[in-house]
């Protein structure tokens, strides 16, 4: 009796161990792979998309930093990982807190034809590596005899966006927590609008698969249009 009941247990771990140790093995030639892997990068190696994660944990970058896009960016120059760690060193080394005020003043051609002509005027801000727009939209009003002053009458709205940026930066808005156009003085010579903002941008380096978030920045102040 006690015979066979040694031949089922050993019928039970043979069993048991058919089916764990292929899988035990797997799983620690997985991870002797990615170690050895990960071992290998190096400033000089080449950025893939096998090691591309691999090249993130060496960098200092979350896993989820990586973007694949449809289109290969073949043209990319950064190529190596040195090429990415010089521009996360280059992006660490500013700011990323950012306050921006400006007063701008715009030169019209009045529109004569009608009494209170709506227009939207812009300026541009360079932040280094890539640089942002910023519009305000409103009513103004032309004085009748030459030489047409004009003045601001009401606010209508404003907005943001990216005018450009340094390749292979891609900048992307991701949240506006203030956007607001505001009249000052309005009907007076001294009127202007108000552009106030709040808001921050991802910002991305193209490598040849993909985008690579580095970062964030905030930005905040105003803008001043006079006409």
């Amino acid at each position: 009796m006690i015979s066979k009941v040694y031949k089922i247990l050993n019928l039970c771990v043979a069993f048991v161990l058919l089916f764990t140790l292929p899988t035990s093995a797997a799983v620690l030639s997985s991870k002797a792979n990615y170690t050895q892997l990960s071992e290998q990068i190096s400033s000089e190696t080449l950025i893939t998309e096998d090691n591309i994660y691999e090249v993130l944990e060496y960098v200092g970058l979350d896993s989820n930093a990586f973007t694949k896009t449809d289109k290969p960016n073949s043209n990319s120059n950064i190529v190596t990982v040195g090429d990415l760690e010089k521009k996360i060193e280059e992006f660490n080394r500013r700011p990323h807190t950012m306050i921006d005020t400006e007063d701008v003043f715009i030169e019209v051609i009045p529109n004569v034809k009608e009494s209170y002509p709506v227009m939207t005027v812009y300026s541009d801000t360079d932040y280094g590596s890539y640089t942002m727009r910023y519009f305000a939209t409103g009513k103004y009003y032309v004085e009748p005899p030459p030489p047409h002053y004009t003045y601001w009458v009401e606010a209508l709205g404003g907005d943001i966006e990216v005018a450009s940026a340094d390749f292979p930066t891609v900048v992307s808005i991701k949240e506006i927590n203030i956007l607001r156009n505001t009249l000052y003085n309005g009907g007076s010579p001294g009127s202007y609008l108000r552009l106030d903002f709040d808001y921050t941008v991802e910002v991305f380096i193209g490598v040849e698969n993909g985008l690579i978030k580095i970062g964030e920045d905030n930005i905040s102040g105003f803008k001043k249009f006079y006409i």
